[in-house]
């Protein structure tokens, strides 16, 4: 690699960083892909790359970068995670599950991976009780996450443990009152209310 494509990938970079601090995502993307075209192997060039192709809703572009990433760095979890969700959003769940599970070996800590491993275990409906045991792991790393703790109440109403998920859900909605996933699985569990009492 030639040093002057490094400093024009760099001033590049530079770049498509100004433009997206002002709004301009499509700039931005255009100046990544020219960053990442001058030094092709640099992984910060890249998973930023990534990222804006996910902003502005390239998926197939997305896809593209992730598997290069993690043909360049095999043990990036956050790409692995990435690509898992590309491949969930598309209906792959097997390649999801299995892009989950190996971000978790190379980072057991790494929440985002649990909760989503959770939740296509629950929404596969194979095992709610393993899936609670996926969730329950996230907790038990970030207690105070929003987004685990309304996977937790899902996990909860699934197992008819409604009264628990309910004191979830109405403290996430307490901290954000606009948390629409909260208030969705807080009116599953009044309209299941309104079913059993139903005269």
């Amino acid at each position: 690699m030639k040093l002057v494509d490094v400093l024009v990938g760099n001033y590049v970079f530079c770049k498509s960083k100004k433009a997206y601090s002002k709004g301009d995502f499509i700039l931005a993307l255009n100046y990544a892909e020219k960053a990442c075209n001058l030094t092709p192997n640099k992984i910060t060039y890249l998973k930023y790359y990534s990222f804006l192709c996910s902003k502005v809703g390239d998926e197939k572009k997305e896809f593209e970068v992730l598997n290069k990433i993690i043909s360049l760095k095999k043990d990036d979890y956050e790409s692995l995670f990435n690509l898992g969700c590309e491949y969930e959003g598309s209906g792959k769940i097997t390649d999801a599950k299995r892009l989950y599970e190996r971000a978790i070996q190379i980072n057991s800590l790494f929440v985002p991976a649990w909760n989503n491993l959770g939740l296509i275990v629950l929404d596969s409906e194979e095992n709610p009780e393993v899936a609670l045991k996926y969730i329950e792991k996230a907790i038990s790393i970030s207690p105070d996450d929003p987004r685990v703790n309304c996977s937790y109440g899902k996990c909860l109403i699934s197992l008819n443990r409604d009264t628990e998920a309910e004191k979830i859900l109405i403290n996430l909605i307490k901290e954000d009152s606009e948390n629409y996933h909260a208030l969705y699985w807080l009116g599953v569990i009044n309209e299941k209310k309104e079913i059993i009492n139903y005269p």
